[in-house]
């Protein structure tokens, strides 16, 4: 049985949310000029794979993504809201201190987005150069994890992959930033406790006394 969560519970983990929110806007204009100053690495898998264009996918797919969590999280997940905003204000966070602590150049051959008018709406919360780790990855991965509806789940996870794909076909990541976002989104989804762990446990003695009534009654 999960406890229910209070009002104040949910509104701090909201707030975190949005807290994470701005430290990422922070740390993208960090890494943005500070990685201009670098030059871009080689990647293994990255030299064996075509460039190809997935800007569409890539912007609209994440678009897409966005759409279907939250509305999943309203009407089927509405129980769960601050445990649900808490992981994302948890990986948000994580990326946003990672981030800075090795700025990249984004990949030789990046199909850019730049001038694009969906771009420049989002351009306070990513940039070229904010790599480590892919957020279009790990965004829907967590979806994945969180989410308890089968079909949710499953559409969450396609949108992982495919999104993936695009970010190293369009050149928008290094292969270990993909890597990378599976393995700690994880992590932080294990960290961040669920409401199910936290609910109150039944006294097992106190489980057993309706069985002892009706079993004195039947001897009686």
């Amino acid at each position: 049985m999960t406890r229910p969560e209070s009002r104040g519970e949910i509104a701090l983990s909201i707030a975190a949310f949005f807290g994470s929110l701005a430290l990422n806007a922070a740390a993208v204009r960090f890494v943005e000029s500070a990685g201009n100053l670098v030059s871009p690495v080689p990647d293994t898998v990255l030299k064996h794979l075509p460039l190809v264009d997935t800007r569409f996918v890539y912007l609209w797919g994440a678009a897409l993504f966005i759409i279907v969590a939250f509305a999943a999280t309203l009407t089927l997940e509405r129980g769960r809201l601050g445990y649900i905003a808490r992981l994302y204000a948890a990986l948000i966070a994580v990326r946003s201190g990672l981030m800075v602590l090795t700025p990249m150049h984004v990949p030789v051959g990046e199909m850019t987005l730049e001038g694009h008018p969906a771009f420049a709406a989002v351009r306070y919360f990513t940039v070229h150069n904010d790599l480590f780790f892919s957020l279009h990855t790990a965004l829907p991965f967590l979806g994945f994890l969180a989410f308890r509806n089968r079909p949710v789940k499953l559409a969450c996870l396609g949108f992982s992959i495919v999104l993936a794909a695009a970010v190293l076909l369009g050149r928008n990541h290094y292969s270990i930033d993909v890597a990378g976002a599976y393995l700690i989104t994880y992590s932080v989804f294990r960290l961040v406790p669920a409401p199910e762990a936290r609910a109150p446990r039944t006294d097992p003695a106190r489980r057993s006394e309706p069985r002892e009534e009706r079993a004195a009654l039947t001897a009686a």
